[in-house]
């Protein structure tokens, strides 16, 4: 099932056309929904797309019970879909377009779980900037939360506003705007729905800059 899905998600992607959900046929574990997201990374990754980041999601208990998930999700941002402030994103990249508010923390340091305190990753944190997510639902029915996790989390685009200060540079303790990132996954963040954020490595990064997101 997992070759002939991942063929499905890339052509969603590809043609910009909705497709059913997995869990209409077979619904998948959080491992097996991970383990499809992994191939499709890898899989786009060979066709020439780069890996900017990671974003986290559902991380309130109402967007998890919305998707039947009891834990936030994570999926990766790709370079292609990143655009610095005032960019025009072509409207024809989407199959069902959603704008969220977000947090885009610059990272310069990996983090891999488990074991991640809040601590430590408010240590690896370069800095943070304002951002939009531009989601994309390419699911048609009612998707539940390993469906999402499979298609990479709507991930589509993240435009990428101004810095904010670094907590090295800030008067007093610096505490990042949002949900405390407690669960990573690898060097990702816990990942979206309502309520997400993304992370940004920081090698070839400018955060003063906000337009080379690497």
């Amino acid at each position: 099932m997992n070759d002939a899905l991942v063929k499905e998600l890339l052509a969603a992607r590809e043609h910009h056309r909705a497709t059913a959900p997995p869990s209409e046929r077979k619904a998948l574990t959080p491992a097996e929904a991970y383990a499809v997201q992994d191939r499709l990374r890898e899989a786009l990754v060979a066709r020439g797309e780069r890996v900017a980041g990671w974003k986290a999601g559902f991380t309130n208990k109402a967007a998890q019970a919305a998707y039947a998930m009891d834990e936030p999700v994570c999926a990766f941002l790709l370079a292609s879909g990143v655009f610095a402030s005032r960019a025009e994103v072509p409207a024809s990249r989407f199959v069902s377009l959603v704008v969220e508010a977000e947090v885009c923390f610059v990272m310069k340091d990996d983090l891999a779980g488990p074991g991640v305190t809040p601590v430590r990753a408010l240590l690896a944190v370069r800095g943070a900037a304002p951002a939009l997510e531009l989601v994309d639902f390419r699911y048609s029915g009612k998707p539940v939360g390993t469906d999402v996790i499979a298609d990479g989390v709507y991930a589509s685009a993240i435009v990428v506003g101004a810095p904010m200060p670094s907590p090295r540079r800030s008067s007093g303790p610096w505490r990042p705007p949002g949900p405390t990132p407690s669960s990573w996954r690898r060097v990702r963040s816990s990942s979206p729905g309502p309520s997400c954020g993304c992370a940004v490595p920081d090698s070839g990064c400018r955060l003063d800059a906000a337009r080379e997101l690497d």
